[in-house]
């Protein structure tokens, strides 16, 4: 077997996948044009939800779980190997509802999380204030909170330079590129086209281009429908930590870190490849931010910015084989679930990558999907 590995994507995933493939004795390089911080991965919150892989009832809750594991194990190492702390943290979550339909929602979640092996209960109004402080909820409009202890976080960008770092001191090769790449299709076969005009001809791909994988792809005849989905976050600095927990409302969070920066996010958007913020969705995520806590005023703000996450046309990822290519892999896709997720999928692609079969479960992540569209 060719042991040696091409990635194509510098961002969590890519990162993820040639650090377990260097892990398993396979020599690697990254393929990227902008290993910097405008890609998704670097822009996120690094939320990573609670998952009982034993219970869950759907696969992909499965591989949360699974992949939360995994972290436990990475963060371990990549602290030894690097001495970067990724500040990953079982820190636990507070879910609020504000409305009696959120509530509704919620008491819903809370069933779900039940069912799927996850620890979550109801909290009154006094715990909240414990957790958060006095100037949580100025205008006292929580209905239900629920706390699910397992929820955790990691600090994104301090994981992937840890990432990088580890990569680097086993041997793999990060290469960042002045221009874009082209795939081309030689018969069974994927060609990587060099901006130099060199041909890698003889690589083992893993295709990792997030919301860019489908331009990649389309040149060589192969479809893989992404739409890239643009999120905005907003950062604010408190003299102190005031408190520890990550407050979700929704699909929105407001996320601390140890040293008193706050991340409030995050939008929603189709908005193609345009990766800057907007006045409304900025306001938007102030006026939230004000509402959860009286700390998180304007004069806290320190910055805000955007990222693109790529989605799938059924909003599930794509983990598999390329159909008809023999020398390629594509796990991409994951959509809100990118970090969390990156781990697991690197094992798995590794699997592929060998020419192992996954368990039958995961089929529904694989591109044969595709067909039936």
């Amino acid at each position: 077997m060719n042991k040696r590995l091409t990635i194509i994507g510098g961002g969590i995933m890519g990162l993820s996948a040639a650090y377990a493939a260097l892990r398993a004795g396979w020599r690697v390089q990254i393929l990227d044009r902008a290993l910097a911080p405008t890609q998704a991965s670097w822009a996120g919150a690094g939320l990573i939800t609670a998952a009982n892989p034993e219970r869950a009832s759907h696969p992909l809750e499965r591989l949360c779980g699974l992949s939360n594991a995994i972290y436990d194990r990475w963060s371990r190492d990549l602290l030894a190997e690097t001495g970067i702390d990724n500040e990953y943290t079982r820190c636990g979550g507070f879910h609020i509802a504000r409305s009696r339909g959120d509530a509704a929602a919620l008491a819903g979640a809370l069933v779900e999380w039940h069912d799927n092996g996850v620890e979550a209960r109801w909290v009154e109004r006094e715990e909240l204030c414990a957790a958060f402080g006095p100037g949580f909820d100025p205008k006292h409009s929580v209905l239900r909170a629920a706390h699910v202890p397992d929820e955790r976080q990691v600090r994104n960008p301090r994981h992937l330079l840890a990432l990088r770092k580890a990569i680097r001191q086993r041997g793999g090769e990060l290469v960042e590129l002045a221009a874009e790449i082209r795939l081309v299709r030689c018969d069974s076969r994927l060609i990587v086209q060099m901006p130099d005009g060199n041909e890698l001809t003889g690589e083992t791909l893993c295709l990792c281009a997030g919301a860019w994988s489908q331009q990649l792809l389309e040149p060589c005849g192969i479809r893989l429908p992404i739409t890239p989905i643009r999120g905005q976050m907003l950062l604010y600095h408190l003299d102190r930590p005031l408190f520890s927990s990550i407050l979700y409302e929704g699909s929105r969070y407001v996320v601390p870190r140890r040293d008193g920066h706050v991340l409030v996010g995050a939008t929603v958007e189709e908005a193609g490849f345009d990766c800057d913020t907007t006045v409304a969705g900025v306001e938007e995520l102030r006026h939230f931010a004000a509402s959860c806590h009286a700390a998180l005023g304007p004069k806290r703000m320190a910055r805000s910015w955007a990222g693109l996450r790529p989605a799938s046309f059924d909003g599930l990822p794509y983990l598999g084989r390329l159909n008809g290519i023999d020398n390629a892999v594509v796990a991409t896709a994951q959509f809100r679930n990118g970090l969390q997720l990156a781990p697991v999928f690197a094992e798995l692609a590794l699997d592929l990558l060998r020419g192992e079969t996954l368990p039958s479960e995961f089929d529904i992540f694989s591109l044969d999907r595709l067909a039936k569209v």
